[in-house]
């Protein structure tokens, strides 16, 4: 008997099918995500409704030969590219070896270009940002991101109130480690050309003490972006699903049919505490 999908896997398997993942300059890779669903939205482009200005966004961010459908073609794609780097840089250090006659200019151009590699591309706080993002999942939620927000509450069950919290609770978790991912086959690569270029420096060479704090500071880097993932990956393999009935659960779904309100309810309640009576005549007025 075949399965039959709701609308919201539908739409989720479409999403998925349209991440894209592009290759950077410097060997990174970044995640391309397709817009937003948008109820309003006449633009089904894309194949769902989406906003026109995000739809051409990503579509200008699709294009190139550097754009990949899956992370591991972009990942090889890096991984050539930076072998490429690696053979030309390794190329060229063996000429100057033989053509420079003065060795310690050789040595300083090697440590430069460990510098370029660790110093020149190391942005601070690499791994926060992940881990930034696994502490604010506990934060209120975007009502207004959610598919939901578009309906009166009588269009809405508790349960896909509920459904629709577990949903996007675990899409975060599976960006987190998408994204984490990119950025460590990004740092990786650095450095091992690093690492390649750090053996040509003599061994007592002063210089191997500066190019040495820059490679450990790559590995600290790629160290916390690696325990971010792995916090997020735990925290996906122990995810259980809140439900209508626990305390969790009550809550959001509260919190959730507040959001979608009608202006004129809020206005009603808010009048019902100030002035009971006034509330009352304005109710015999509408019944009238």
């Amino acid at each position: 008997m075949a399965v039959v999908k709701s609308a919201q896997q539908k739409l989720s398997e479409k999403m998925n099918s349209l991440v894209r993942y592009k290759l950077n300059d410097d060997g990174t890779v970044s995640v391309i995500n397709p817009p937003e669903r948008n109820g309003g939205s006449r633009n089904f482009s894309l194949g769902y409704p989406a906003s026109s200005t995000a739809v051409d966004d990503y579509k200008n961010a699709v294009k190139g030969d550097n754009v990949f459908t899956s992370l591991l073609e972009a990942q090889n794609a890096g991984a050539r590219q930076q072998g490429q780097l690696s053979d030309k840089l390794r190329a060229t250090y063996e000429q100057q070896l033989a053509d420079l006659a003065n060795r310690e200019g050789t040595y300083n151009t090697l440590a430069e270009q460990i510098a370029g590699l660790t110093g020149g591309v190391r942005r601070a706080g690499v791994g926060q940002d992940f881990n930034q993002a696994l502490d604010q999942l506990g934060a209120g939620r975007n009502y207004g991101a959610s598919d939901l927000s578009t309906r009166l509450n009588f269009q809405v069950s508790d349960q896909q109130i509920i459904d629709d919290y577990n949903a996007t609770r675990l899409g975060r978790l599976n960006r987190i480690v998408q994204d984490g991912n990119s950025q460590i086959a990004g740092i990786q690569a650095r450095l091992d050309a690093a690492n390649k270029l750090y053996e040509g420096l003599p061994a007592n060479d002063p210089r191997r003490v500066s190019a040495k704090v820059g490679i450990d500071e790559l590995k600290a880097d790629l160290a916390n972006v690696q325990g971010a993932v792995t916090k997020a990956g735990q925290q996906i393999t122990d995810f259980k699903p809140v439900t209508p009935t626990d305390a969790e659960g009550l809550k959001e779904i509260t919190s959730f049919r507040e959001f979608i309100k009608l202006p004129e309810e809020r206005a009603g309640e808010q009048l019902k505490q100030i002035d009971p009576e006034a509330y009352q005549t304005a109710v015999g007025l509408g019944q009238r």
